[in-house]
């Protein structure tokens, strides 16, 4: 029984671990990146496809070269719905590539971010091992 319950927790430790590290690896480094070395400016809205996940495109420029972009709102700036071209909202950049960029505030994307990676660390594996426990057990005679 105690060493049913030691391998239960090696498996739930080793999922949660692959889960999170497979998660984070695309939007929490980016956001973790312009957190700690994005530059924050003001972009204007060039359009605006709220219709399509509530995202806009926006320019900014940067050493005189402009730069466009699209992201979702939030993060500090205004819903879409009351965006419109011409309008400005905040963006982060890295300064060695600007090209790579999100409007919003990374902080607040970062945090929301986490409490995902998180939750989905801590309740997927739960449920992998569930259902495995369950094959498992029919299986036995």
């Amino acid at each position: 029984m105690r060493q049913r319950r030691l391998l239960f927790l090696l498996y739930y430790a080793g999922a949660a671990t692959v889960i999170a590290f497979w998660l984070g690896q695309a939007n929490w480094l980016f956001s973790y990146r312009l957190t700690t070395d994005g530059i924050g400016t003001q972009a204007q809205v060039t359009k605006t496809t709220c219709a399509d996940n509530s995202t806009f495109s926006y320019r900014f420029s940067v050493d005189g070269q402009a730069i466009e972009g699209s992201g979702g709102d939030g993060n500090g700036n205004p819903p879409c719905q009351s965006l419109k071209p011409g309008d400005t909202v905040q963006v982060f950049y890295l300064a060695a590539e600007p090209q790579k960029n999100l409007p919003g505030n990374p902080r607040q994307r970062l945090g929301s971010e986490t409490a995902f990676i998180a939750m989905a660390a801590f309740i997927l594996p739960l449920l992998l091992l569930f259902i495995l426990f369950l094959i498992l057990r029919r299986r036995q005679p």
